[in-house]
């Protein structure tokens, strides 16, 4: 799972990898670089995910930084095409803010927190669904869930939040699986028999000790089931929890809040419509059931994110002061706006643009930044549309997965079904046609430099067989004037197993006393009489052979016994045409090309091009019919009838306007491509590069009555396998291969009922019917597994076609943390060189910050890297390094050793620091964390403040470097080498004095230098460096140990226009010129 979840690491950090350790341990900077040239917004380099062809649009806002946590405010815009029934979000259509996160779950039968009968309640007492037979509790069971009572299955929840995505569900022991496995730990209350309450909260915890905790009173967004069908009906439920707080395992929180949006309520409309099975013996006895037309109606009381707060800034989200006009009690965003400590004048502010689309949709068209001084704004972002226009919603020109394709004329949404055919009901074109699934998708972004970046698109499709069918009958036909014997015949050839339709009209001459005797014959090559028929009375006869296998056959008609006779008889079948290779077009757009112009005439252009698709739902016939039986009370004879009633079973084909088979997604999309080849400039000019996906394995989807939900597999599908890169001469230079180990982690079987027989009535008599309904369940499966990244090979070609390849190998020993232990590299010259890593839950409890790390969910921070090399014979040690971290679980490193010898150290002779001597940490039993003798201690972090700034750090062949920090403590005002931070403290006056400074919110120049200046004077042989800062925006002034200051000027917009000298002469000045200007 990708992680964009950042750690600003700006006091301290340990950047540690699965490699060789370094040879030198390295002490990380405090103090940030010197102010440079801010960027013109030049054009995106928008990254694409190749394996859906969707490019991956975000728009950064702004990037609140708290201590030790940065929460990014950005626009993000999913570009595989609108669908026809899709709401704009508050962010316009097609866009979402990204600023905070939510749990949200999709409820399966009834919630699982619905009292008495929701999962949580039923689940175990729940029995075996595929049984012969069941005892009245079981039945009483089976029942309720047909009609909707009881809940069988357990809703799946998905997680969304700081770069954090994945789904989970509550197994029968209330254990939380993650979908994926991964390390997020989440917690809850309870499970219970009692509804979620809204201040109860979700708990998540990140493998690096951060918590996060979602909903509570004003951050829950409730669901109002509308419906008047079903047991749960008009009732509601919470659907979401929203993020209300995020807390670092050292330092401030940040806190989100959240506004209510008047109760906006949406509507769905489905139509079934019937016809008679031909199947059922009772064909022609009743009467067609009339079609039915479902309203889903459902309220959502909603929330919007109105303020993200930390312990210096503040982001507001403002919201138009008018309410939308395409959504009942909704409201766009007007503006986000940042604020710093309680100021009342925004740092920075973006107002966002709208139109209404002609289709009535809420369309965002542009961002303006607007400058500090309230007056300045640039137009950052403009955004253009396909000029094609989206139907109203609701329309019925939908394809089968939703998107515009058109027909307008579509007076329903029922398909084309094979088989199936209602003359009351037209047909509606539900294919997928372009360009109308690309109707008012975003098709350019424009810089203020002038430049801009189009996005071009293409159609959906995969490849598919096409086996056509075409109706084959042969006759024949014997006469009054035939001779008695004469036999008539052909030779038939059915090329697939099938029923065949035998069609025969027949009579005699009606002077004739004899009984009419006909015989009608299929017999295959080997004589075997596959089918015959014996007619002795007028009429006409229609048979249905169920079973006739592939063959050539004999058809064959006569009447041995007399003349005088008529029969004409037919049989009809399919025969199956050659398959065909067809691309078939998929709902939704793909990207076919991306053109980024900087402005200046420069152009990056890239064509993608697909193959080997996967349609993680492909439409079939069986996703929109199913047989439905129900058990009808009939009268016995017209009113008045005595009240007598006789049952009798009869069936019905349903057909359903919507698919039954829930459309499944991988990476948010329907379908996805095994092979993608991107090539840059036109007809690959600068090269290409080739992309290998796995496709596989597919969904586990059952297309029949009651429909279960898909079992998905979706995290498997997407992972890169093969990425090559080719000159413009398709001459290879690079090829990188990887492969997966798949680890089951967790299954949870369910099942859902429907009527098979349903009784709906009494008999009409005095005592109830004693006929019980029948039920069909069908078993699915919700799995978690753990996605491995098993290998990674790169090859690398020189001009002569030379390789050289380096194979690394992965292995995970501790499931507990996940983290990649071991990576064994194979290099092109034999060398085998191991890397070893060991984290918390490597070690044997005993040891106080290694059990603390464990305590606060700080799991992937390593402890020990280790670097081995093998021969075949000896392991030799080739160097390490040991990070020990202070107690309490914080995460701050405490001190770093290093391995210093003379000698390679053999394993005999070595220890790892949680194995005994001579082990090494792989299927042995951990030990209490131990230090081997060959480590010497190399630095040491001597202190931090309560937020985990780093105030004092020592090398152990160098001098302690001192740090002090103000702004609320969140930038760094001084660094004092060759000082304790004791030293420093005493000579500003104590903590107490040291601590108020720290704690104001904007020192100016003068007070900072009045306050510092004695460490100049007084600490002898020290060399002091000050820096203070504008908030949010950035440095205003440096002065090095020669007491020379360098001072830098801002505009509104928080760009550096001048450096000044300490004579406070511009040294150096910046302009922004932007189109226009």
């Amino acid at each position: 799972m990708k992680k964009i979840f950042c750690l600003l690491l700006l006091v301290y950090g340990h950047a540690h990898a699965q490699q060789a350790t370094t040879s030198v341990v390295q002490q990380n900077n405090v103090i940030s670089p010197s102010p440079t040239a801010a960027s013109l917004g030049k054009y995106a380099d928008w990254p694409v995910s190749l394996y859906s062809g969707t490019p991956e649009i975000n728009i950064s806002l702004y990037t609140m930084s708290s201590g030790k946590l940065s929460v990014p405010v950005s626009l993000s815009y999913h570009a595989s095409g609108i669908k026809v029934d899709e709401y704009a979000s508050w962010v316009g259509l097609g866009w979402s803010l990204n600023g905070g996160g939510v749990i949200t779950r999709t409820v399966r039968g009834l919630p699982d927190d619905q009292p008495t009968y929701g999962y949580f309640s039923t689940r175990v007492s729940l029995p075996t669904p595929d049984i012969g037979h069941v005892n009245q509790a079981n039945y009483q069971i089976l029942q309720q869930e047909a009609q909707g009572i009881m809940d069988t299955q357990p809703d799946v929840f998905m997680f969304n939040a700081m770069g954090h995505s994945f789904k989970f569900f509550i197994d029968v022991n209330n254990k939380i699986q993650t979908i994926p496995q991964n390390t997020v730990k989440i917690e809850y209350p309870s499970f219970g028999s009692d509804p979620f309450a809204d201040a109860d909260q979700w708990t998540a915890t990140f493998e690096d000790g951060t918590k996060l905790y979602f909903g509570g009173v004003g951050s829950v967004e409730r669901t109002d089931n509308n419906n008047t069908e079903g047991y749960y009906a008009n009732q509601g439920f919470i659907s979401s929890w929203y993020l209300k707080q995020v807390v670092p395992v050292i330092g401030p929180a940040v806190n989100f809040t959240y506004g209510a949006e008047t109760n906006n309520t949406f509507f769905t409309t489905s139509i079934t419509d019937f016809i008679r099975n031909p199947n059922d013996p009772n064909y022609g006895t009743f009467d067609d059931k009339p079609a039915e037309r479902h309203l889903s109606n459902s309220t959502i009381h909603g929330l919007h994110l109105a303020q993200i707060t930390s312990q210096n800034t503040v982001v507001k989200f403002v919201p138009q002061v008018s309410q939308r006009a395409d959504v009942t009690g909704g409201y766009a965003l007007d503006s986000v706006k940042v604020y710093y400590n309680g100021k009342q004048t925004p740092v920075r502010q973006y107002k966002l643009n709208y139109i209404y689309s002609s289709s009535g949709r809420l369309r965002l068209t542009g961002i303006t930044e607007i400058g500090a001084d309230n007056i300045s704004n640039i137009n950052q972002w403009g955004l253009i549309y396909n000029a094609n226009n989206l139907p109203a919603l609701g329309s019925n020109a939908q394809d089968h997965w939703g998107y515009f394709n058109g027909k307008i004329t579509n007076t329903n949404m029922l398909p084309a079904v094979e088989g199936f055919n209602n003359p009351s009901f037209p047909i509606a074109d539900r294919e997928a046609y372009f360009p109308y699934s690309a109707a008012e998708i975003l098709t350019q972004i424009n810089y203020p430099t002038g430049g801009s970046s189009a996005f071009n698109y293409e159609a959906n499709s995969y490849n598919d067989v096409s086996t056509t069918s075409s109706s084959q009958t042969a006759s024949l036909l014997l006469q009054e004037s035939d001779p008695i014997g004469t036999v008539k015949s052909q030779t038939i050839v059915i090329n697939q197993a099938q029923n065949i339709t035998l069609t025969a009209i027949f009579r005699k001459d009606p002077n004739e006393n004899d009984p009419l005797n006909i015989n009608i014959s299929l017999v295959d090559q080997q004589g075997n009489i596959a089918f015959m028929q014996l007619y002795n009375t007028n009429g006409t006869y229609t048979v249905t052979k169920k079973v006739l296998t592939a063959g050539t056959y004999r058809f064959s008609v006569s009447s041995p016994e007399m003349g005088n006779t008529y029969c004409n008889t037919s049989i009809t079948w399919q025969n199956t045409q050659t398959p065909q290779a067809v691309v078939r077009t998929v709902g939704g757009v793909r990207l076919s090309s991306l053109i980024d112009n900087d402005g200046q005439g420069k152009t990056i252009e890239k064509y993608y091009s697909y193959d080997q698709a996967y349609c993680s739902a492909p439409i079939k016939n069986a996703d929109y019919i199913y047989t439905i039986t129900i058990r009808d009370h009939h009268p016995c004879a017209p009113p008045p009838n005595n009240g007598l009633y006789f049952d009798r079973v009869i069936s019905y084909i349903a057909r359903t306007s919507y698919n039954k088979v829930a459309v499944g997604t991988t990476g948010g999309s329907h379908i996805g491509y095994g092979v993608v080849t991107v090539k840059y400039g036109v007809n690959g000019s600068n090269g290409y590069e080739v992309n290998t996906f796995t496709n596989s394995p597919a969904d586990q989807v059952v297309r029949q009555f009651p429909f279960p939900p898909v079992s998905s597999f979706d995290y498997r599908r997407g992972l890169l396998l093969n990425q090559n890169t080719y000159n413009v001469w398709g001459v290879i230079k690079k090829a990188t291969t990887y492969t997966y180990n798949i680890v089951p982690n967790a299954t949870l079987s369910a099942f859902v009922t429907g009527f098979k027989i349903d009784d709906p009535c009494t008999d009409g008599l005095s005592n109830p019917s004693n006929t019980d309904d029948q039920f069909t369940s069908t078993l699915y499966r919700t799995t978690s597994e753990w996605v491995q990244k098993a290998s990674m090979q790169e090859d690398t070609y020189d001009n002569g076609g030379n390789k050289i390849s380096t194979l690394s190998n992965y292995y995970y020993d501790n499931p507990v943390h996940m983290q990649a232990t071991r990576v064994v590299s194979t290099k092109s010259d034999g060398k085998i060189i191991t890397a070893v890593s060991t984290y918390p839950d490597d070690y044997a409890s005993g040891t106080t910050f290694i059990d603390d790390m464990k305590t606060s969910h700080v799991i992937a921070s390593p402890i020990e890297q280790v670097t081995y090399q093998n021969d075949g014979t000896n392991t030799t040690i080739l160097n390490g390094v040991v990070t020990q971290y202070q107690t309490g679980g914080h995460g701050l490193i405490d001190r770093v050793y290093k391995m210093e010898q003379l000698a390679p150290v053999t394993l005999s002779a070595f220890k790892f620091s949680g194995r005994a001597i001579g082990q090494l940490p792989v299927s042995t039993s951990p030990a209490v964390y131990t230090l081997d003798g060959h480590y010497k201690e190399r630095l040491v972090y001597n202190r931090y403040d309560a937020l985990g700034n780093l105030q004092q750090i020592t090398p152990t062949e160098g001098v302690s470097t001192t740090y002090l920090w103000s702004y609320n403590k969140t930038y760094p005002v001084a660094e004092i080498k060759n000082a304790t931070y004791e030293a420093v403290e005493s000579t500003l006056g104590g903590f107490a004095a040291v601590d108020n400074f720290g704690n104001q919110a904007v020192p100016t120049k003068a007070q900072t230098d009045a306050y510092l200046n004695v460490l100049r004077t007084s600490l002898a042989g020290t060399q002091v460096s000050t820096y203070t800062y504008s908030p949010l925006t950035g440095m205003t002034s440096t002065t090095d140990a020669k007491g020379v200051t360098t001072y830098y000027e801002y505009d509104s917009f928080q760009r550096l226009i001048n450096i000044r000298d300490k004579d406070n002469n511009i040294v150096k000045h910046m302009d922004y010129h932007y189109q226009g200007q």
